[in-house]
């Protein structure tokens, strides 16, 4: 009998990249539910800690002063509307239309920027240091999440292909989350 090989989840080459990569090639998104403390004062924490465990740290990122300023800066990256696209279609077609219903369409979300040359952008908050990143959820609504919400998991795991993630809750509690996809979660 010829040997099926088995079907491996999206996140199973993250998986691996995470641990055959060394540190200072990894990308790690610290994903904050709040940008107020203790989150902030966590997230530079935890810059201090990957630093020192090699990972690519920029200087000067490590004291809780300069991330909470960067972050009070409203920092964002803009995700194309055009890849966008593409991971909401993936999405199940249930969560397209609830999302859809709720919120209306991605030009409706007040992270939506039109673009002068291209269909626009969802503007991601997320502030860089080195190659770890800092992003901030939206406040948490019950229901289907806006295209923002949406548009932010696309940004960690197909626009700065994250290796892993630390989700920092409110109270400052951390999870972690390596080579997982977050976004197809829906």
């Amino acid at each position: 009998m010829p040997r099926v090989a088995p079907k491996l989840p999206p996140d199973a080459d993250r998986w691996a990249d995470f641990h055959r990569l060394p540190p200072e090639e990894r990308r790690i998104v610290l994903l904050l539910d709040r940008a107020d403390e203790p989150a902030p004062s966590v997230a530079a924490a935890l810059l201090d800690r990957l630093a020192a465990a090699g990972y690519a740290v920029e200087p000067g990122a490590r004291e809780a002063a300069a991330v909470r300023a960067r972050l009070a800066a409203g920092e964002t990256e803009p995700f194309s509307r055009a890849d966008y696209a593409g991971y909401f279609a993936a999405l199940p077609r249930e969560t397209q239309e609830a999302v859809n219903r709720r919120w209306g369409q991605p030009e409706a979300d007040p992270a939506f920027r039109p673009g002068r040359l291209d269909c626009g952008a969802l503007m991601i908050p997320v502030a860089r240091f080195g190659r770890v990143a800092i992003a901030v959820r939206r406040a948490i609504e019950p229901g289907p999440p806006p295209h923002g919400e949406i548009a932010l998991d696309a940004w960690t795991e197909d626009g700065f292909r994250a290796h892993g993630i630390a989700r920092i809750g409110a109270d400052g509690t951390v999870a972690w989350r390596l080579g997982e996809v977050i976004g197809r979660r829906l």
